[in-house]
């Protein structure tokens, strides 16, 4: 069910007043999935609710949380494959198709409820409750909200947590995710107790010296097409010798979309299992959700990802032509 938001954080607050809740974020995490499930768990959890935060990954735990996003409270107390089977509660994260929770799917079907909760729209909700908020910054902004509705304040781990979402998804309030609503939220938080300082820091700017070597030849490794697709690859072999994630690598891309006439930026990750991870950013009237729908993904408007089996070339192939379109009607 979709209603309006209102309605729907008070039919997800009476679902998750349970006993035992898994809040699950997805494969190769990023803040807002991470940061929203650890803030609704630390709220359960005051409630009295025996709430964790799993992450969808067959790897150990301390594999599949970049190290980026270790600073969030609660970060080291993931589970991936070892969830409660017949939890009474799944809440699922920033999460659009099941498929990106891994091996956890599966517990989707054995859970009592579902609350989905999302600022993207869900390609097929499995969910009891079904939030999905297309205006909010962030899904992080949807929990904040949810948080209120819980009577848990936003102080402390949670605000902390949710400011991670936020901070991230608004491109450190830059991109047009930047609304007055996401400004009030993030006053709200820092009024919280978030040390904006040591958060940003540790979200934005320290680096370790292999992921700086790696940087250097990723982005040595760049290349220039007609139309203004800027692209590089990287192998997740090389991003384990650097003690790398495939989710670590979302600040590589950022940068590949700040060439002078860059259009479009991609970011093809190879998986050792085979496969690529892709990550899409836009520039100006460039919109790169519907470009990464070619491929099986989606996204925001000017922030996008898909995971496929296709080749490199026919990736960025794929791409030129989505962007040759473009010009054309523009």
């Amino acid at each position: 069910m979709t209603t309006t938001p209102d309605l729907d954080l008070s039919a997800a607050a009476r679902a998750l007043r349970a006993p035992r809740v898994v809040c699950m974020a997805h494969m190769d995490p990023d803040a807002d999935t991470l940061g929203s499930a650890l803030a609704l768990t630390h709220a359960l959890r005051a409630v009295g609710t025996d709430a964790v935060t799993a992450v969808g990954s067959p790897a150990g735990a301390a594999d599949v949380v970049p190290g980026r996003l270790q600073a969030l409270p609660g970060a080291g107390d993931l589970v991936t494959t070892e969830v409660e089977p017949h939890p009474d509660v799944v809440a699922v994260l920033d999460c659009a198709v099941a498929e990106r929770l891994g091996g956890l799917a599966g517990v989707l079907d054995r859970a009592g409820r579902v609350v989905w909760l999302d600022h993207h729209q869900p390609g097929e909700p499995q969910g009891s409750v079904v939030v999905v908020d297309p205006a909010a910054a962030a899904t992080a902004e949807i929990v904040a909200r949810l948080v209120g509705e819980l009577g848990v304040a936003l102080t402390g781990d949670v605000a902390t947590c949710c400011y991670a979402g936020l901070v991230t998804d608004t491109g450190r309030f830059t991109n047009e995710a930047t609304t007055p609503s996401a400004l009030r939220l993030a006053a709200e938080l820092i009024e919280g107790g978030v040390d904006v300082v040591g958060l940003n820091r540790a979200l934005f700017d320290v680096m370790g010296f292999e992921e700086l070597r790696l940087l250097g030849r990723v982005l040595a490794g760049a290349y220039r097409e007609p139309g203004g697709l800027v692209w590089s690859t990287v192998t997740e072999h090389e991003l384990a010798e650097a003690g790398l994630t495939l989710a670590d690598t979302d600040g590589v891309v950022e940068l590949l979309r700040d060439v002078e006439d860059a259009r479009c930026a991609l970011l093809l990750k190879q998986r050792a299992t085979g496969g690529l991870k892709g990550s899409l950013r836009g520039v100006g009237e460039v919109e790169v959700a519907s470009i990464a729908g070619r491929f099986g993904g989606g996204g925001h408007r000017r922030a996008a990802g898909f995971d496929t089996q296709a080749t490199v070339a026919d990736v960025v192939a794929g791409v030129v032509e989505a962007l040759d379109g473009r010009r054309e009607r523009g």
